[in-house]
C-alpha cells in the first residue's frame, strides 16, 4: 500500500505541476495522457468490492482518451484486472461498468445505468454538460488540471473514496 501511495502522490505532483499549455507535445495530447494516468490513479483509491470479475471502466469509443486508457488494460486494482470498455454511440455495453469517464461530447444515458442499479463512479471532463451523478470532475485552475469531488453523492452510492484522494481534491462537496 505504501508503494502505491508513493506512486499516487508522484503522479499527482506531475499531474498538478504540468501546465495545460506548457507541455512538450501538443497540449491536448499531453492533457489526455495526464487525464488517463490520473483516472487510473484515482481508481486505485476507491474501495472496490472483492471479486474475481474484472473492474470495468467505460469510455467513448474513438475518443482521444480511449487510446490512452487502453494502455492501462490488464493492470491490477485491488486484485481485479482493469478492462477498458468502449461505449459505442452512447449505447450501454453488456458488461457492468464500475466507472465511466464522461467526456464533453458524451451523452451517456445515465438513467439506464441507474435503472440497472450500476451507480458507477462517474468521472466528468472539463466543460462537459453536468452529468447527473458525477462524483469526480476535472477542472482547470490557474492553467493547471485539478479535480473536485462530490463526496456526498459518493456516500449515497456507497462508493468509498480513500481519504488521501479527498485530501488532494481542489474541493470536496
Amino acid at each position: 500500500m505504501r508503494r502505491g501511495l508513493t506512486g499516487f502522490v508522484f503522479a499527482l505532483a506531475v499531474f498538478m505541476g504540468t501546465h495545460l499549455c506548457g507541455a512538450a507535445s501538443t497540449p491536448s495530447a499531453q492533457t489526455g495522457k495526464l487525464k488517463a494516468a490520473f483516472i487510473y490513479q484515482m481508481m486505485l483509491y476507491v474501495h472496490w468490492e472483492a471479486s474475481d470479475e474484472p473492474l470495468n471502466l467505460g469510455v467513448n469509443k474513438g475518443s482521444p482518451l480511449e487510446e490512452e486508457l487502453q494502455k492501462f488494460t490488464g493492470r491490477k486494482i485491488q486484485g481485479r484486472t482493469l478492462r477498458i470498455i468502449s461505449i459505442v454511440n452512447d449505447q450501454m455495453p453488456n458488461e457492468p461498468l464500475h466507472a465511466v469517464f464522461c467526456e464533453q461530447k458524451t451523452k451517456i444515458c445515465l438513467i439506464e445505468m441507474y435503472s440497472q442499479k450500476m451507480k458507477p463512479l462517474l468521472i466528468q471532463d472539463i466543460e462537459s454538460e453536468l452529468c447527473s451523478g458525477s462524483i469526480i470532475q476535472f477542472v482547470e485552475k490557474e492553467n493547471r488540471l485539478r479535480f473536485v469531488v462530490n463526496h456526498t453523492l459518493a456516500r449515497q452510492y456507497n462508493i468509498q473514496l480513500n481519504a488521501k484522494l479527498l485530501e488532494l481534491a481542489l474541493s470536496v462537496k
